[in-house]
């Protein structure tokens, strides 16, 4: 019983001191919301940088004389704005959007399941490298390698 009244007397020091709990409870509490604060502008500044491609454009097909691409979806883009870039090992060539065929509805863009056509005049079974590029944002918005002609007979000539 006497050590019971002695106990508070001892300690005096510390209990007088409960308010610290509080005031360290509080300061952590701030000090996570102001982490998660930082940590949640840091990752929306991150994901806002460069939005990647929306526009997505595929090769229809490329035979022995001509090259066919299709718009498959995303944004549509101004047709003034492509260049179709075709390189094998020996030669580029360039074709601007304007003077190919386009498939489309002719309103001068690119859209959503419109097709667009131009010659070439790459050999049969050249292997080609296909770059569309927008030209007013530097975007490549398609890279493809094809063989010219007709791709089955390419290929096994390739490995005979």
């Amino acid at each position: 019983r006497e050590l019971l009244m002695t106990l508070p007397d001892q300690y005096a020091g510390v209990y007088s001191r409960g308010q610290s709990e509080v005031v360290g409870s509080i300061l952590l509490v701030a000090l996570i919301v102001v982490a998660s604060t930082v940590g949640a502008v840091a990752f929306a500044v991150l994901l806002d940088e460069d939005d990647p491609v929306s526009t997505v454009v595929g090769v229809e097909g490329m035979n022995d004389s001509t090259i066919t691409l299709q718009h498959g979806g995303g944004d549509s883009v101004a047709v003034a704005d492509l260049e179709l870039v075709a390189r094998n090992n020996t030669s580029t060539e360039r074709y601007p959007f304007t003077n190919g065929t386009d498939l489309g509805d002719g309103d001068g863009r690119f859209e959503t399941g419109e097709r667009w056509q131009t010659n070439h005049s790459f050999s049969e079974c050249d292997r080609v490298r296909l770059l569309l590029v927008d030209q007013s944002t530097g975007t490549v918005l398609l890279d493809s390698g094809q063989w010219a002609g007709n791709d089955e007979n390419c290929r096994e000539s390739e490995t005979a």
